[in-house]
């Protein structure tokens, strides 16, 4: 029998991106004492698995809660919530080969006007990820 790992993630836990990696360990290093980076390759590594939580490509069911608040929090805004801007402050010249060439295209421009923030990176990686199988319900 098949048995899918359930993970919550609620958007109340976190307001920035370094709040949302810490949230993701606590989830899914279950029962370990490893810490993993606080980058995306290292955000896909752990829904691949292996920490503890969930062997290596075992599928996940991740439900996304409050993730209306988590959209604002991870939006672009000039004079608000920078969390977008500050990721993409920090976003190797060269393409990350963990997410997908469409994101790619979207963070080779800085702005990233309408669309592509930093809350749709993390959505396209849980629902792209390479080596996981992730399903992923958003709940706002």
């Amino acid at each position: 029998m098949l048995i899918i790992k359930k993970v919550i993630i609620d958007g109340n836990n976190f307001s920035n991106e370094e709040e949302f990696y810490d949230e993701m360990e606590s989830l899914l290093t279950r029962g370990s004492d490893w810490r993993t980076g606080h980058n995306l390759a290292a955000f896909d590594d752990l829904l691949y698995g292996g920490f503890g939580f969930h062997d290596c490509r075992e599928e996940l069911d991740i439900t996304w809660i409050h993730a209306a608040k988590s959209k604002k929090d991870f939006a672009y805004h000039e004079k608000e919530h920078l969390e977008t801007v500050h990721y993409l402050d920090r976003v190797p010249k060269k393409h990350d080969p963990n997410i997908t060439d469409e994101v790619n295209a979207e963070l080779d421009d800085p702005q990233l006007p309408l669309g592509g923030t930093f809350f749709d990176v993390l959505v396209d990686i849980i629902q792209n990820s390479k080596g996981s199988n992730c399903k992923l319900t958003i709940i706002d």
